[in-house]
C-alpha cells in the first residue's frame, strides 16, 4: 500500500468508512484520537466514559480499517503504555464525513449549521 493510502480507498471504499464511522462511539474514538495526536486506551475510557473492552473493539475496527496506527509501546516512566495515533488521512476521512453528513441532513438543518444556530 503506497504512503497516505487509504486501506481498500478505491471505489467504494468511502462506504467502508461510512459503515465504520455510522457508530457514534466508535466515532467519538477516533474523533479523539485525531484531536490528542496520540493516546492510549485508557485516555480515550477515561474521556469518554466508555469500558475498556469498547474502547478496545474500537480501536481493533479502526486499525483494521487503516484509520488509526499502533499500538506503539512507550516504557519510559517504568510503565508500559501502547501508543495509538491517527492514520495520516484520518482527519480528511472524517470531514468528508461530516461534509456528507451535513449534505444529506434536510434543508432546516442545514440553514441552522450555516447560520451557526441550532433548532428547537
Amino acid at each position: 500500500m503506497a504512503e497516505g493510502e487509504a486501506k481498500g480507498m478505491e471505489g467504494g471504499e468511502e462506504k467502508g468508512f461510512e459503515k465504520v464511522l455510522s457508530v457514534t462511539s466508535r466515532r467519538k474514538v477516533l474523533e479523539e484520537v485525531v484531536k490528542n495526536g496520540e493516546t492510549t486506551a485508557y485516555e480515550i475510557a477515561k474521556t469518554l466514559k466508555l469500558p475498556d473492552a469498547a474502547v478496545a473493539r474500537h480501536f481493533h475496527i479502526l486499525s483494521g480499517a487503516g484509520l488509526i496506527e499502533g499500538p506503539f509501546v512507550d516504557t519510559s516512566g517504568g510503565r508500559l503504555k501502547k501508543i495509538y495515533r491517527p492514520s495520516p488521512h484520518a482527519e480528511k476521512i472524517l470531514k468528508d464525513f461530516w461534509a456528507k453528513e451535513i449534505e444529506s441532513a434536510p434543508e432546516s438543518i442545514k440553514k441552522g449549521v450555516r447560520n451557526g444556530t441550532r433548532n428547537g
